[in-house]
């Protein structure tokens, strides 16, 4: 129980982590691209900026997810390999 609580504890801290990339990226991209937007109004960035979106966004989430897997993981061996507080037996 307690190596679920810890991976899924890493997963969410994965997933609002690439919130927080996303949002920085997003406040830095608008502010350039609203500071000349005659420079951006014929490009790919400008007509399909829905679709941008949309693709950075799940690849920040899955990224962020599969992040917190993998350091839940990495990170619960040496946690989970030591005996129970103050050598308690695990209830097996």
């Amino acid at each position: 129980m307690k190596k679920v609580l810890y991976i899924s504890s890493f997963t969410i801290l994965g997933l609002i982590l690439a919130t927080i990339l996303h949002a920085i990226i997003e406040f830095v991209a608008l502010a350039v691209i609203f500071e000349d937007p005659a420079q951006f109004a014929e490009t790919f960035w400008w007509k399909e900026w829905e679709l941008v979106h949309q693709f950075g966004a799940n690849f920040l989430w899955l990224l962020g997810a599969l992040g917190g897997i993998y350091s839940g993981f990495v990170l619960w061996m040496p946690y989970g390999s030591k005996p129970g507080f103050y050598h308690w037996k695990k209830k097996v």
